[in-house]
């Protein structure tokens, strides 16, 4: 079903089974378009061992960033704080998330770079696909975003939440025609905390995540405006694991985050470290041509801009 709320359309995906509903959305303002997808607790230090070609190309193809949160932050390495941190641009020492509780959330004063963009030109047009509902529940992606579609991994298992996602997403993108797409896999965590990330079922939920991603990115290549578009793709994670499962601590392995960037300007093989997760929304608003306004006070870089990225040989 849909909410009545005219600036927004938040799709609450009905049971497995049940088709579910595509919302209308106008055609973009731009041929510059940005998809990111999250992809949940995956520790980057696996993804050299997993089969997946598709996040291989990406890398060889654009740039590698890799990096941690900051082993002073208040918060915990846990999903709230690290998406809300990606979407805002901002620490949780602004935002506010701390944990999943969401406690003490200022999503008014830090709003997800989505709504920012639509701030700064209102004829931009977006859309989230997500399957963790708290991200839609909680706000972290506002009701100024133009179309949220809600699964719910935690009901009904996210390894089958996130195939569905993804079929919708690809509708999205092949029927549609928005500026700026979000989609969240969370099959990942899942199998890390059941398993850990050492273990098989963690490298082939590396690689169903892999594969929808190539799904995501087929259906973005068969666009027919595709040529004359000028799309920049973003890959990026919320924390790590521990090596037995689990994660909410300092250790260096729960912190580790990374993001991939393929697009206009990105150079091939490039490589970064120090990526923080705050630069993700930069990055994104950097490349729709969006000059942050200095009271959003955001605390990334853009990653199109770094003087630190080079080559890799």
């Amino acid at each position: 079903m849909t909410d009545d709320a005219a600036s927004t359309r938040t799709v609450i995906a009905p049971p497995p089974g049940q088709p579910v509903e595509l919302p209308v959305l106008p055609p973009g303002s731009s041929d510059r378009k940005v998809l990111l997808v999250g992809v949940d607790g995956l520790r980057w230090d696996r993804i050299a061992e997993a089969e997946a070609p598709v996040l291989t190309a990406l890398m060889a193809d654009g740039l590698y960033a890799t990096g941690a949160h900051d082993p002073a932050s208040p918060a915990q390495t846990v999903s709230g704080p690290g998406w809300s941190t990606m979407a805002t641009g901002t620490s949780p020492q602004r935002h506010g998330v701390c944990d999943n509780s969401f406690d003490g959330r200022r999503y008014d004063e830090c709003p997800d770079f989505m709504t920012l963009a639509k701030r700064a030109k209102p004829d931009v047009q977006s859309c989230a696909v997500i399957d963790w509902a708290p991200l839609v529940d909680m706000g972290t992606f506002g009701p100024d975003v133009d179309v949220r579609i809600r699964f719910d991994g935690d009901r009904y298992g996210f390894y089958a939440e996130d195939l569905r996602a993804i079929d919708v997403a690809t509708r999205v993108l092949s029927e549609t025609d928005p500026d700026i797409t979000f989609v969240y896999i969370g099959c990942v965590d899942e199998a890390g905390h059941r398993t850990g990330p050492l273990s098989s079922a963690y490298m082939a939920r590396i690689t169903a995540a892999d594969e929808m991603i190539g799904r995501l990115l087929d259906a973005v290549r068969a666009r027919p405006t595709y040529r004359d578009e000028q799309w920049l793709v973003l890959v990026s994670t919320d924390h790590g694991h521990l090596d037995e499962g689990g994660h909410g601590g300092p250790t260096e392995a729960e912190r580790a985050i990374f993001v991939i960037a393929i697009g206009p300007g990105v150079p091939a093989g490039a490589r970064m470290t120090g990526v923080r997760t705050v630069d993700v929304a930069p990055t994104a608003l950097d490349h729709l041509g969006v000059v942050p306004d200095p009271s959003w006070r955001l605390e990334g870089r853009s990653l199109l801009r770094g003087s630190t990225v080079t080559p890799s040989h």
